[in-house]
């Protein structure tokens, strides 16, 4: 037990001399400067990809047909939800510590809106962290993967509205259960409509 305690004593004495106020290479958010081993390597990501190229970031792009610039979605206490300005870290070039192809590849996943995908299929990105997409059928919208909250969804939805018209939600498409493919079902359709069955809920592994 006392060794165990002289350690900890000791690994505390070492991040604190670690602080930004006592060596310079590390910064005010407590992270060190990349080492020139990690500088090397992400040089040679940076040299051997076509990160300059063009073609996806259009192909991000494509089907576009509207977004929010600013988007922010609140709770009914007035707390952020979400907030996409959070992100605007990423504007510009990659930092040396970090693999340039991941921050490509991490601004390209922060392109947000709302985009027709092909003939009556739709999706919404940049709402959350996942992507809810929609099918028009012939009586509303078959949607699949809600989102991660209720009110992410709902402000997802409601975009939807304001492009497309306003149009029944008639089923709902659980694609697996993981927390961000299901959370904002309620955002969705109300506890009331899913005891009665509408939407329709349907759990498929695809």
């Amino acid at each position: 037990g006392c060794q165990l305690e002289d350690y900890a004593e000791e690994s505390s004495a070492s991040v604190a001399s670690g602080s930004s106020e006592s060596n310079p290479a590390v910064d005010a958010a407590g992270f060190t400067s990349p080492t020139p081993t990690t500088r090397e390597h992400q040089a040679s990501v940076r040299e051997a990809l076509p990160l300059e190229q063009a073609r996806d970031v259009e192909q991000a792009r494509r089907g576009l047909i509207a977004r929010i610039p600013e988007l922010v979605v609140l709770n009914q206490e007035g707390q952020r939800v979400w907030d996409l300005s959070a992100y605007h870290f990423l504007e510009g070039d990659a930092p040396e510590s970090v693999n340039p192809s991941l921050w490509r590849q991490a601004r390209l996943n922060n392109e947000h809106g709302l985009y027709q995908l092909t003939d009556r299929i739709y999706q919404v990105r940049g709402f959350d962290l996942t992507n809810m997409t929609l099918i028009r059928g012939d009586r509303g919208w078959i949607i699949i993967d809600p989102l991660t909250t209720v009110e992410t969804a709902q402000a997802a939805l409601d975009f939807v509205k304001q492009q497309l018209g306003d149009r029944p939600v008639t089923g709902i498409l659980f694609t697996h259960s993981q927390i961000d493919h299901f959370g904002g079902a309620m955002g969705i359709a109300s506890p009331e409509q899913a005891e009665k069955g509408q939407p329709s809920f349907c759990c498929r592994y695809i």
